[in-house]
């Protein structure tokens, strides 16, 4: 994608959430619960599956460097984003919602939930989560939006 937008989207949103699901894993190895550990380091490879299908056109010898790198990150943009790059943003989040509502519904069966509330707070977390970890990235795109129009 030539605007690096999905540099800026793996910085904004997946960085953070990557972070979280490793201190969420060092959390449950502490606690010994090995299981649920192991589990939320599943949960960051998989995230991890949702990065690296945004940037589809770089190797594994690019991916395995750190791509994007936060120079890649940090670079203005130089027009609105297109339409198939808001369509891999789009489907990354809607990836993310499942990935929340997995990681979610995990840790509510942990917790001894009965299946109805784990359910129903599961399918909350996994619509609203990704969404709210996602506000830094929307309020860039509306920075950059309003500062294309002037």
């Amino acid at each position: 994608m030539k605007n690096n937008i999905s540099a800026k989207f793996d910085w904004l949103v997946l960085k953070p959430i990557w972070i979280v699901f490793i201190i969420f894993a060092i959390y449950y190895f502490t606690q010994r619960s090995w299981f649920i550990g192991i589990l939320m380091l599943i949960m960051d490879f998989l995230l991890g599956m949702i990065a690296a299908s945004l940037h589809k056109g770089k190797t594994f010898h690019e991916l395995a460097q750190g791509y994007p790198t936060r120079k890649e990150a940090t670079t203005e943009l130089s027009a609105e984003p297109s339409e198939k790059e808001y369509y891999f943003i789009g489907k990354a989040f809607v990836k993310l919602m499942f990935l929340f509502f997995i990681a979610s519904l995990i840790l509510t069966f942990h917790y001894g939930l009965k299946w109805y509330f784990a359910l129903g707070i599961s399918l909350l977390i996994g619509w609203i989560g990704p969404l709210i970890l996602g506000i830094p990235f929307f309020l860039f795109l509306w920075k950059l939006g309003t500062k294309l129009k002037h």
